[in-house]
Formats: structure tokens, sequence, C-alpha cells
């Protein structure tokens, strides 16, 4: 098991969209934060599952579970994962965005 840091961007990222959803759907937002802490859970068991992130050149410690339209992108650096950011698969991803959050 690994521990899971969130950064800044990802919790903002979590809240901005459950408050989106909840503004039309109490009911929805409750089960995409659900299906969101589900993945965030499998990246601490075994964050390796997840794909490599295209943006970032595939490298091998930059991470991601989809869930819905949601990326959750993520950085393995020894023991622990960082959450970079929670992200709409309908959105472009700047890889300069996602790479100037790496540690």
């Amino acid at each position: 098991m690994v521990e899971v840091i969130w950064s800044y961007k990802a919790y903002d990222d979590y809240k901005n969209i459950v408050e989106f959803i909840a503004l039309d759907s109490e009911y929805y937002a409750s089960l995409i934060a659900r299906k969101i802490w589900t993945e965030i859970k499998r990246i601490g068991i075994n964050p390796f599952a997840a794909r490599k992130v295209p943006e970032a050149g595939y490298n091998n410690h930059i991470r991601e579970f989809i869930t819905g339209n949601y990326r959750i992108i993520f950085q393995i650096i020894d023991n622990k994962c960082y959450l970079l950011t929670i992200h709409h698969t309908s959105r472009n991803l700047k890889k300069k965005s996602l790479l100037a959050q790496l540690r």
C-alpha cells in the first residue's frame, strides 16, 4: 500500500467537479464523488495498474485511472503517489500545465 497525497490542484478539481454536478443533481454529484474516491483508493493499492499518460510522454511514473468522464492523474515517487489533477476527458490536457506540477 502506498500513501496518496493530494495536490491543491487535485483537491480544487475534485471540489469543483462535485459542486458543478450538484447544481443539477445531488444524486449524480454523490455518485461521481464515490467513483472518483474508488479510483483514488485503487491508486493506493496498486498504482502501476494505471495506464501511462500520453501527454507526459508515457513516463512510467506518471499514470492515470479513468472513471466516467474524468482522468485521475498522479505521479509515483518512491512509496508515495501525488495526485496532480482530476481532469474532464473532453478538455485538452496541456502537457506544459501537467509537467509544471511534477516534483
